[in-house]
């Protein structure tokens, strides 16, 4: 599984954000690409510890057992559950949010397993 953590995988990640139009349009979901942008920007502030998903009944049951799907090296599955603090639904300024990303991401790498979550 490619890893963040990786120079090439930061380097990869990077060079399809810089890619990335404001027009593009979604494969799946709700979300415009600025509040996609900022979805994966939480995504990466949930694995630094930055923000805390309140856990839910159900997860806290099965959570262990299901770790295997959701840190494979399959693709998430289209309509995949996430967490309330991932669903942005407000609207987003493109630019902003891409600058945030790209900054995370380099952030991300930088910081190495250490700086993330268990």
């Amino acid at each position: 599984m490619k890893s963040l953590f990786e120079q090439e995988a930061a380097a990869e990640l990077q060079h399809r954000l810089s890619e990335l139009e404001q027009d593009a349009r979604p494969g799946w979901g709700k979300m415009d690409v600025a509040q996609m942008l900022a979805h994966c920007s939480a995504g990466l502030d949930m694995a630094a510890g930055r923000i805390h998903p309140k856990g839910t009944f159900l997860g806290k049951l099965i959570g262990r057992r299901m770790r295997p799907l959701y840190s494979s090296d399959k693709p998430m599955g289209k309509n995949s559950p996430t967490a309330r603090e991932l669903i942005m639904v407000e609207d987003r300024k493109f630019l902003d949010e891409k600058q945030h990303l790209a900054e995370l991401i380099n952030s991300f790498h930088d910081g190495g397993p250490a700086g993330c979550t268990t």
